[in-house]
């Protein structure tokens, strides 16, 4: 039992039962197709912005990585697999 003192008076409240929610995504996304379509292209689209926003910074990193140490590791490896096929 929870109690509450409000303004001089004492209010009793009965325990709450939780309630379940079951969600239904097939349901939700065919009632809300418009706002899922819109909102994932608004992702889409401010992830381009961001990729060609931030674009310089990547290019000027990989550069400072290489005048650091040019004849290090490579910015960017092809791993070749080394894997033994029994037969």
């Amino acid at each position: 039992m929870f109690e509450v003192m409000e303004s001089k008076e004492q209010i009793v409240l009965e325990a709450i039962q939780p309630k379940l929610v079951v969600l239904d995504r097939k349901n939700e996304l065919r009632t809300h197709k418009k706002y899922w379509i819109l909102r994932r292209s608004q992702d889409v689209f401010f992830s381009l912005i961001a990729l060609i926003v931030l674009s310089p910074v990547f290019l000027l990193t990989a550069v400072f990585v290489f005048i650091d140490d040019p004849h290090g590791s490579p910015i960017a490896i092809q791993q070749i697999s080394k894997t033994h096929h029994t037969s």
